[in-house]
């Protein structure tokens, strides 16, 4: 790819580009509710918890928006081919940001109530965390879960 600003403006016109800033655009949004979500359960949960909490209240909005927005479905979700593997994308990240967090929450505050500088860090932790899976997670949805597969069409010609 030409990462030239004149290529990345080419980029951005395509159905790829388009998509891929879509995506981005979805994420922000599904990243600041489970930061909110994460600061708020801080607040009444242990730092594992709330980050399991913050992922369930954050992959709501990005199912719903990446299905809808970024790649056009409409109607009821396929629950083995849409539903299953979106959330068991989003049950990864849990497992790493929840082993990333609860290492972090150990090493930063031990047994003490988390203070605000130790629940930016732990929040911190939490955003690396999906951050890794993120190009990848891209690619998968792109490709395989939501990709729009044409149905064939009866060629009008051929003897019945």
């Amino acid at each position: 790819m030409d990462v030239s600003p004149r290529g990345v403006v080419a980029f951005s016109r395509t159905t790829g580009g388009r998509r891929l800033i879509k995506y981005s655009a979805v994420s922000l949004v599904s990243v600041a509710v489970s930061e909110i979500a994460l600061l708020t359960a801080l607040h009444f949960f242990t730092a594992t918890w709330s980050n399991i909490i913050a992922v369930a209240v954050g992959t709501i909005p990005s199912y719903e928006l990446n299905r809808s927005w970024v790649w056009g479905k409409s109607g009821k979700s396929h629950l083995w081919k849409e539903v299953v593997p979106f959330w068991s994308m989003s049950f990864l990240g849990l497992v790493l940001s929840t082993l990333a967090v609860k290492l972090v929450s150990v090493y930063v505050i031990g047994h003490e109530p988390a203070a605000l500088g130790e629940k930016l860090v732990i929040m911190l932790t939490n955003l690396s965390a999906f951050g890794v899976l993120w190009i990848a997670k891209f690619v998968i949805i792109n490709k395989l879960l939501f990709h729009h597969r044409p149905e064939p069409v009866e060629d009008e010609l051929s003897p019945v």
